[in-house]
């Protein structure tokens, strides 16, 4: 190992990013079939789409520029990481900066995804000469730990860390559109909403759009993104039961024939998964009064709609087409993620919530 410890750990990563962005290669293709093999409802489309986005964001220019940002440890710490995701690699961005850190990363691992992190980190750590992952899988272990982070909560050793892995422990996000989006727009929100059939917590579930806009749009991107992207093997059937009652209490609606997607037009009410509910407005008023009370993302079209985003300065706004493509930091604020960094060689972890 050499002088820069930082540059080894750049180095180390972007090694393991090159070799993994190839489809075929062995370690990843092992992930793969241990992952689409797991207890979750990823396709195998999704699943390429996301370690191929991940591994893109692994370049020396961008680990460098965030490495700068990130309080260096000055003694390692013992870090556990708490994976609650629905969706694969749902933490790797608090990943990321724990190992630039240079922490000591032990992995509470979710339901739907045990191994692909950790893979992930084996190719990583075999650059590196030091592994910078180890798994934990029981829940006591975690409590014993000092400093645990999540990716929406960071918990002191004196307060319990909720390590349920339930498929409705995730936020809401939502999209907007002004009066006029473009095919691009529609077709960035299709993949938004559609990319892991409307799971967890970047996927829009409420789409806001003018009373004088009609769907049809929308509903063309979300056909033609299923055509490259299918939905899974088990939404059809979950689909099903909501627009059969749908049809019964005369909502208006709209679906593919193999009901890969559903979209029905109403009130603010956010639906299961897969489910988009397109939300009328005439003011920005009409949106503000119906947000729900706790709101993860933003997806915002233009210049109209980003006036919504100004009444909600907490929530990061993102453009249609980037919910499932963040950069290697994360979407959101990385403000209380640097200073649980910075509190970590104190070891005075304080409670807080590091992404927003």
């Amino acid at each position: 190992m050499s002088s820069n410890p930082v540059a080894d750990r750049i180095s180390a990563l972007t090694a393991a990013a090159a070799d993994w962005r190839e489809p075929d290669h062995p370690a990843r293709e092992d992930a793969v079939s241990r992952a689409l093999a797991a207890d979750n409802q990823c396709t195998a489309e999704a699943l390429a789409f996301t370690i191929n986005q991940r591994m893109h964001t692994l370049t020396g220019e961008a680990l460098t520029a965030w490495a700068a940002k990130i309080p260096q440890a000055t003694t390692p710490q013992s870090v556990v990481l708490v994976d609650r995701g629905v969706t694969p690699l749902a933490t790797f961005h608090l990943w990321i900066a724990l190992v630039l850190a240079g922490h000591n990363v032990h992995y509470h691992p979710p339901k739907a995804f045990p191994a692909l992190l950790p893979a992930i980190a084996t190719a990583v750590g075999g650059y590196l000469g030091t592994a910078v992952l180890s798994v934990i899988e029981d829940t006591e272990e975690v409590q014993s730990f000092k400093s645990v982070i999540a990716k929406s909560t960071i918990k002191a050793k004196s307060a319990a860390v909720n390590t349920k892995r339930s498929k409705d422990n995730v936020g809401i996000s939502i999209a907007i559109v002004g009066t006029e989006p473009t095919d691009e727009v529609w077709e960035g929100l299709a993949e938004d909403a559609l990319l892991y059939d409307g799971a967890g917590d970047t996927a829009p579930r409420l789409l806001f759009a003018p009373a004088t806009l009609g769907p049809d749009a929308f509903l063309d991107a979300c056909a033609h993104f299923r055509a490259v992207y299918p939905a899974h093997r088990d939404t059809p059937g979950r689909l099903k039961m909501q627009q059969a009652m749908l049809e019964a209490l005369n909502v208006p609606h709209g679906y593919s024939d193999d009901l890969g997607f559903l979209v029905s037009k109403g009130e603010a009410e956010i639906q299961s998964p897969g489910h988009i509910r397109w939300v009328p407005y005439t003011s920005a008023d009409d949106i503000t009064s119906q947000l729900p009370s706790s709101v993860n993302l933003m997806v915002v079209a233009d210049g109209t709609a980003q006036d919504i985003g100004r009444v909600t300065p907490e929530v990061p706004v993102i453009c249609p087409g980037t919910a499932h493509r963040p950069p290697v930091e994360g979407h959101l604020s990385t403000d209380r993620l640097v200073h649980f960094l910075e509190s970590l060689d104190s070891r005075e972890t304080e409670r807080q919530d590091p992404q927003g």
